[in-house]
């Protein structure tokens, strides 16, 4: 709906709205001058000792049928009026105090019934509005979460096509490629060969290598289209990620884990959440040179929907991401590092979505850049 059709409708409401408060208000109006010409005649026909102005107070039990919640003390106010003014024309009768007395009733009566439908009307239209904020709520909440399931969909579309081509393209490449390799390392075997053939033909064995390894990391897109998902205590999987990454790195690496006491478990495949931990602690590892790297696991609401599920963060201490590569960060192929292939983290948040969960990154006031891996649970 556009924002000019949008208006018209609203405007169309409006006037809709509009009318029919006008018409019940005429006919309330209409019903009211009735009822206060009846009672008034009663009243002035009888004489004073009664209460007179007593049946007033059916004027504002009349305003609970207006859509106007101050009607009550316009028609308090009327039939006020109305008793004084039945005080005056009434023939006289009665002790004066009784007199008195009653006319005062008749107006405690009359505004107390008037205080009162007013707050009555006041707790209804408070309530009616707090159920209104509420339905928006909700609304905008499962608006929320239809455009982020309709975007989690599309996202593996997307994936599971990019990783049937890859599939593709990786198997016509390996083979031909490791022939290529095998060659290399036999004729590297050769005894009689110059320093130059020699160190040409480790040059062919190393980007032979290189370009498997590339190959192996694109043909993991193939293998998480299915995934095998069962009850699982999430921190052994955390902990068996950070041993991995432990074993793999070249240099000193110091991961801090910061896991709850009390066993976590979760419906997933604990072999692609490891794979996917394995990868965000390696991003972080290659972004901070001293190997300061944190993970924790933390109950966590999701922002939008408030569902309830764990987060696994991994911090890092290193220079952060620029706002030029943050939004790009979870694109395939896209990469900074001149050795990488771009495909780790577009993997992780492949995982997440499979798992009906989702992967963001921030950068931290400290410095270093933190990743969340939020699984529902």
């Amino acid at each position: 709906m556009t924002t000019t059709q949008n208006f018209t409708y609203k405007s169309h409401q409006t006037v809709s709205t509009l009318g029919a408060t006008i018409k019940t208000d005429v006919r309330l109006i209409v019903l009211s001058v009735l009822l206060e010409l009846v009672i008034f005649i009663i009243d002035i026909n009888i004489p004073l000792g009664f209460a007179g102005g007593v049946p007033y107070v059916s004027l504002v039990l009349l305003s609970l049928f207006s859509p106007r919640i101050g009607m009550a003390y316009i028609m308090a106010a009327a039939g006020s009026f109305l008793t004084v003014v039945g005080y005056v024309l009434s023939s006289s009768g009665g002790l004066a105090y009784i007199v008195l007395l009653n006319r005062g009733l008749a107006l405690t009566m009359i505004w107390i019934t008037a205080i009162l439908v007013h707050r009555y009307r006041s707790a209804i239209e408070a309530a009616k509005i707090a159920e209104e904020a509420l339905r928006k709520k909700e609304m905008k909440n499962a608006f929320s979460k239809l455009n982020a399931q309709n975007r989690q969909v599309v996202q593996i579309e997307k994936l599971s096509s990019l990783g049937l081509m890859i599939g593709e393209i990786a198997h016509q490449i390996n083979n031909p490629l490791v022939g290529v390799v095998n060659m290399a390392q036999l004729a590297l075997r050769e005894k009689n060969i110059s320093a130059d053939t020699k160190e040409l033909l480790e040059d062919i064995q190393n980007a032979g290598e290189d370009c498997r390894d590339f190959l192996h990391q694109m043909m993991e897109f193939t293998k998480i289209s299915c995934f095998d998902r069962k009850l699982t205590e999430i921190q052994s999987v955390i902990e068996e990620a950070i041993d991995l990454c432990k074993h793999s790195a070249k240099m000193p690496l110091s991961i801090k884990a910061e896991l709850p006491k009390a066993p976590v478990y979760l419906e997933v495949d604990p072999i692609l959440i490891r794979h996917a931990l394995f990868n965000l602690i390696s991003n972080a590892m290659q972004a901070d040179e001293n190997g300061a790297i944190t993970v924790r696991l933390r109950s966590h609401l999701r922002e939008g929907d408030e569902k309830s599920g764990w987060a696994l963060l991994v911090e890092d201490k290193g220079p952060g991401i620029s706002e030029e590569h943050i939004e790009k960060i979870f694109v395939p192929f896209f990469t900074t590092r001149t050795k990488g292939t771009g495909l780790g983290l577009p993997l992780v948040q492949h995982v997440a979505i499979l798992h009906g969960g989702e992967v963001s990154v921030k950068n931290l006031p400290e410095g270093g850049a933190q990743f969340t891996f939020w699984l529902p649970g």
